[in-house]
């Protein structure tokens, strides 16, 4: 039973996350916690979205993965997630509560994680020039648990992420080097903190790009020996036509993607590959005439069907 619940939770957080799709330079991740929230303000507030949900169907159970509600001006103002807290003893889903203030230039400035007994805030600091120059993050005490520190070069790039944990009395550092377009071509994570089989985290991403910053190679190295490779080819609409992932011999992911009128994704046609065992599956999308995904339902080549997404909105 648990095996079964761990696979449902595993599918919906897969799910919950966005579509990758590699049309442009890949970003640091402070500018996809952040600034990205920033920029789909413009398009919620031109949909006037006020709530959305997204729910997804399995073949044997129904569940909520994330309702978000946003202001007038299209800033994420609370949300609630569904993630997993994996101990010793048990895989279980809880709902993540997040709560998000903004200054007057529409920047995050606070972001509360409500979830649990334990109330973590983070406090967010900027540059005058707008660069976000640090993060602090406190626990229910007020006491500084974790300590975020941001360094930039010349052309305001994001060069070098310095965490550091005051409880376990740990530190991870983040490392960005760009290429000549200012693409981000490695990124380095090295931490003495240690992960599930206590061992240091050290993980390398190395990216290549074609003449319009379009990816079409990241490899990733991880500590425990893994690799995964993948590799984008792009149409002539500057989208994403394919994307080729491999993590071992002879297991691999291949993925076909088409658009409508409008370049909004339709569908990804799948092959999932390890060894003889082949399997192929359709992912249909539906979106409203914003590009606000509606649905997402996937097949397999008999029809039946896996799982299906929705989204569901209120509006102002």
């Amino acid at each position: 039973m648990l095996l079964d619940s761990m696979k449902f939770i595993l599918l919906a957080l897969l799910l919950y996350e966005p579509v990758i799709l590699h049309s442009q330079a890949e970003m640091t991740p402070v500018y996809n916690e952040y600034i990205k929230i920033n920029e789909n303000s413009k398009k919620i507030k031109n949909a006037k979205i006020k709530k959305s949900i997204s729910i997804i169907t399995t073949k044997d159970r129904t569940d909520t993965l994330n309702i978000s509600y946003y202001d007038v001006n299209g800033n994420l103002v609370n949300e609630l997630n569904s993630v997993i807290i994996s101990t010793s003893a048990e895989i279980k889903k809880v709902y993540q509560k997040l709560n998000f203030k903004y200054d007057e230039y529409a920047r995050v400035i606070e972001k509360i994680d409500s979830s649990g007994d334990e109330i973590k805030r983070k406090v967010l600091h900027y540059e005058d020039d707008g660069t976000l120059s640090g993060e602090e993050i406190f626990d229910s005490k007020g006491e500084l648990i974790k300590e975020l520190s941001h360094e930039y070069d010349q052309l305001s790039r994001l060069i070098e992420t310095t965490e550091k944990d005051n409880f376990f009395k740990c530190k991870t550092i983040k490392k960005y080097i760009y290429d000549s377009y200012n693409n981000m071509a490695k990124y380095v994570l090295s931490s003495n903190c240690t992960d599930s089989a206590s061992r240091a985290v050290n993980i390398t991403y190395v990216y290549k790009y074609d003449k319009k910053s379009n990816i079409i190679e990241k490899n990733s190295y991880f500590s425990s020996k893994n690799f995964k490779t993948e590799s984008f080819t792009y149409g002539a609409n500057g989208k994403i036509y394919q994307s080729y992932m491999i993590t071992g011999t002879e297991i691999y992911t291949l993925n076909l993607y088409f658009y409508d009128g409008s370049n909004f994704l339709t569908k990804i046609e799948k092959t999932e590959v390890n060894g003889e065992d082949k399997k192929k599956f359709i992912i249909f999308y539906k979106n409203d005439k914003f590009g606000n995904v509606l649905e997402i339902r996937e097949l397999t080549l008999t029809g039946v069907q896996n799982y299906v997404l929705k989204y569901e909105y209120e509006y102002y």
